[in-house]
């Protein structure tokens, strides 16, 4: 007879949440030891906990015994495999930034009939309320994911579709009072570029553009965590030569007349602002006299440097802020 470990009993629960997880999220829950990972599912799957296959699992007979013993309601799913992988990812992208951020998967907020075609996965809330210094460290984030786009010849105008669905979708919700805030995951490079082709002002605060990867993952848990675009500034500029800027896509202004824009999240939001800032006052001295300075990590601006040419860029290493 199998005893059920702590991370074993992890696993059902998520199962009982979620409905299906992958073995990517299921590795995550054995702290990624992959092999060990492999041996236990085996073992629950043969003492009937779990169902399984080279890619999902599912709650078996006697796991949901034991969930409905424990007093866990079970979410069955029972759709298309498209519905399966969707539920999955959803697993896959949220359950890591449990570590920082309250998680809300779509099914748990969306309210009505209408809602239920939505494309976003769900929303997050970091933990840790707003400080002083901490301006919406309370903000709540809708995330949505583009996918991957493996040949480009081929799978690039359905992906264009879907871009522009997902942002008809948010400008509605903004209009509607529901989302001012948003995390848009690209799964590979061909993907975030179709994305970054047609950039557009969703009207909402925040438009963050991530790799969906372990550093993406990573990268938005230091932010649930710490301020880090003050803590970058504060290394880079010095902690007492930084205020608030009066402009509205600056994040900080340094004593001597420096704007710094601080883009390690990758907020789309603040490129558009600021090359619409260009092309307003590209006829007179304002924008030259105006100085402003790009922060962000060293391997981000080689892009920065394309998609926003001619503005004087500064890095910081990850790992100081960290």
């Amino acid at each position: 007879m199998l005893r059920l470990q702590e991370r074993d009993i992890k696993y059902l629960k998520l199962l009982a949440r979620f409905g299906v997880l992958n073995k990517e999220t299921v590795n995550r829950i054995y702290e990624n030891h992959e092999r060990y990972a492999r041996y236990r599912r085996k073992d629950l799957a043969d003492e009937g906990y779990i169902l399984k296959n080279n890619s999902y699992s599912y709650l078996g007979s006697e796991g949901k015994k034991y969930i409905n013993n424990i007093g866990i309601p079970v979410r069955n799913v029972n759709g298309s495999k498209e519905t399966r992988n969707r539920i999955a990812k959803i697993g896959e992208i949220m359950l890591p930034l449990e570590k920082a951020y309250e998680i809300h998967p779509s099914w748990e907020i969306k309210t009505n009939k209408a809602e239920m075609k939505a494309l976003y996965y769900g929303s997050i809330t970091r933990k840790l309320q707003a400080t002083e210094t901490s301006e919406g460290f309370s903000s709540e984030y809708y995330i949505y994911n583009i996918g991957k786009l493996k040949n480009p010849s081929k799978g690039k105008k359905l992906k264009q579709r879907l871009v522009y669905r997902i942002r008809e979708e948010i400008k509605q919700n903004v209009q509607n009072n529901k989302i001012d805030r948003v995390i848009i995951f690209a799964e590979d490079g061909n993907a975030m570029s179709v994305y970054k082709e047609q950039m557009e002002d969703l009207g909402v605060k925040e438009q963050l553009l991530l790799p969906l990867t372990d550093f993406g993952i990573e990268l938005l848990i230091l932010y649930g965590t710490k301020d880090v675009n003050r803590m970058a500034a504060e290394l880079i500029y010095g902690k007492n030569n930084i205020v608030k800027s009066e402009l509205v896509f600056v994040d900080y202004k340094t004593n001597d007349g420096i704007n710094i824009i601080v883009m390690i999240n990758n907020d789309m939001e603040k490129v558009i602002k600021l090359r619409q800032y260009k092309d307003m006052y590209k006829y007179n001295t304002t924008f030259t006299r105006t100085k402003i300075e790009l922060l962000c990590l060293e391997n981000q601006k080689e892009s920065l440097e394309r998609e926003i040419p001619r503005i004087p860029i500064r890095t910081v290493k990850l790992e100081d802020l960290v």
